[in-house]
């Protein structure tokens, strides 16, 4: 599989929740086999208790979706404030704090943009390998 290797503060839509499922160990394939057919795309499981319970990566959103994102922001004690700053263009505002790491202070477009940015460099660093067709997905 291809990859290319991304900064963790230009991860953004499908590449960011690839890269926020990876930091939360779920496991993520491509074309799966369920239920003895193969199903195309990306898919997930860990999301729910039942092992058998795979979906589409598209229905995980943890930066644009609270209900996903939120959970992980209060575990893992991320600070997020705006910050009203001339040095940021105004698609970075907002500033993700990780209280339990070095390598976690990131920016974004939103709330949860910078704290899922923060979360998964303070995880896996400031550049990670995707996969190439993951990229390709574009915004979810």
């Amino acid at each position: 599989m291809q990859t290319t290797k991304l900064k963790t503060n230009e991860l953004i839509d499908v590449a960011l929740h690839w890269a926020v499922a990876k930091c939360q160990g779920l496991q993520i394939y491509k074309d799966a086999i369920l239920a003895g057919q193969v199903k195309e795309g990306w898919w997930i499981s860990g999301l729910s208790i039942d092992p058998n319970d795979w979906r589409p990566l598209s229905t995980f959103n943890p930066s644009a979706n609270w209900a996903q994102g939120g959970p992980i922001i209060e575990r893992e004690k991320i600070a997020v404030a705006y910050e009203p700053s001339l040095i940021y263009d105004d698609s970075c505002r907002w500033k993700a704090l990780a209280a339990m790491s070095d390598n976690g202070r990131e920016y974004g477009p939103t709330p949860l943009v910078a704290a899922m940015r923060c979360y998964v460099a303070s995880k896996l660093g400031d550049e990670i390998d995707i996969p190439d067709d993951v990229c390709q997905l574009g915004s979810s």
